[in-house]
């Protein structure tokens, strides 16, 4: 996966969705020190964590 563009996608749809990374990570039961990472791009998003805020914001994993 490209982490940066991951987190960049991620970043995208969660505002567009109007949440903070507190209730992305909140939703989606991971860190929000782990949202925070993934959105910068300085750590990988496991298959886990892509499936899980994916529900959150309601987009198919693919997406990100």
């Amino acid at each position: 996966m490209d982490e940066q563009g991951v987190g960049a996608r991620l970043r995208r749809l969660r505002k567009l969705r109007g949440l903070t990374q507190y209730q992305l990570a909140a939703g989606s039961h991971f860190s929000v020190s782990l949202v925070k990472k993934v959105e910068q791009g300085t750590t990988p998003a496991s298959a886990a964590f892509v499936a899980s805020v994916a529900r959150v914001l309601a987009t198919p994993p693919a997406h990100l």
